[in-house]
């Protein structure tokens, strides 16, 4: 496999100049991120989840508790989607639209 290779602009603001730097990303390095990433989404998409929990109450009206319901579900499924896993791999959060 080839390296990845990264690069990072370096500003020095005493002397004002700018540079782009490039730099070798390990294997292990991106695993660690991508890990951190899909927990960082995971506990994002659990508190999503908390904040719906009160809909699943017997005294919610049903149009609410059944659209909420929907909701919760494509939460749950969402870590086994290919969307995950894209937004894993860009470092962005992409879910499910609300009700």
């Amino acid at each position: 496999m080839a390296p990845r290779i990264a690069e990072k602009l370096v500003c020095d603001l005493q002397e004002g100049t700018t540079e782009l730097v490039e730099y070798e990303i390990s294997d292990a390095s991106i695993e660690s991120s991508r890990a951190m990433t899909e927990h960082s989404l995971r506990a994002a998409r659990n508190a999503q989840l908390a904040e719906t929990d009160f809909t699943q109450l017997s005294d919610v009206p049903d149009g609410v508790g059944d659209a909420a319901m929907a909701y919760r579900q494509a939460l749950r499924d969402w870590p086994e989607t290919d969307e995950f896993k894209e937004a894993v791999e860009s470092c962005m959060l992409i879910e499910p639209p609300k009700p």
